[in-house]
C-alpha cells in the first residue's frame, strides 16, 4: 500500500453522481508524504512546478471516481481547484501579484491564529500545572493577574478540568477557519 497526500477542497465540491459536497481528495503526485494541503500551500515536493494536474475525485458517499478535477500549481504554489480544464488554463494563466499577495496574506493570518491558539493553550496548561501543584502541596492556589487572558480558573472549577481544557482547544476544522478568514 502506498502513501498518498491530502488536498482539502475548498468550497466542496458536489458529486456529480448523487450530490453529496465532497470536502476532500487524495493524490499520490505530490510527494506521497501524507501531507493535507489547501489553496495556498506550497508543494516542493510535485514534480510538477508550474502547470495543471489532472486528479480523479471520489465520493464516499456512492463510491463514484468518474468526476475529474484540475488542480492548478504555478511556481509550486496551490493556485485553485477547477472541475474544468479550460477554465484552470485559463486562471494559472492570469495569475498576477494581487493573487499571490492573497494567498501569502492567508497563510499568515493562519499562522497567527496557530500561534495565538499555541501559546493560549501553552499559558492555559502552565496555570493548570502551577493550581495542580498548589493542591498537591497544600497550598491555595492564587492565580493573580498572570492568568486572566486564560480560562484557567474557570477549568479548575469544573468536574474533570483537563477534559475542559481539551474541549476548548478542539482543533479548527479547515472549513471554520475559510470562513474565519474570508469575514475579515
Amino acid at each position: 500500500m502506498s502513501m498518498f497526500d491530502t488536498i482539502f477542497l475548498y468550497p466542496p465540491i458536489h458529486c456529480t453522481q448523487c450530490q453529496t459536497l465532497i470536502g476532500e481528495t487524495q493524490t499520490k503526485v505530490f510527494g506521497n508524504l501524507l501531507k493535507n494541503y489547501k489553496i495556498g500551500d506550497m508543494v516542493e515536493t510535485s514534480e510538477v512546478k508550474t502547470g495543471i494536474i489532472e486528479e480523479h475525485l471520489y465520493c464516499p458517499n456512492c463510491g463514484a471516481s468518474s468526476q475529474n478535477i484540475f488542480i492548478t500549481i504555478w511556481h509550486s504554489l496551490i493556485t485553485g481547484i477547477y472541475l474544468e480544464s479550460t477554465e484552470a488554463e485559463a486562471k494559472l494563466l492570469s495569475i498576477d501579484r494581487a493573487d499571490i499577495l492573497n494567498h501569502l496574506m492567508t497563510h499568515q493570518r493562519s499562522y497567527e491564529e496557530l500561534l495565538r491558539r499555541y501559546l493560549n493553550l501553552y499559558h492555559t496548561i502552565e496555570g493548570y500545572h502551577e493550581y495542580i501543584t498548589a493542591s498537591a502541596t497544600g497550598r491555595e492556589w492564587d492565580p493573580g493577574i498572570r492568568f486572566l487572558s486564560t480560562r484557567v480558573s474557570e477549568f479548575v472549577k469544573s468536574k474533570d478540568p483537563l477534559f475542559a481544557i481539551l474541549e476548548s482547544f478542539k482543533p479548527l476544522r479547515t472549513e471554520e477557519y475559510e470562513e474565519e478568514v474570508s469575514d475579515e
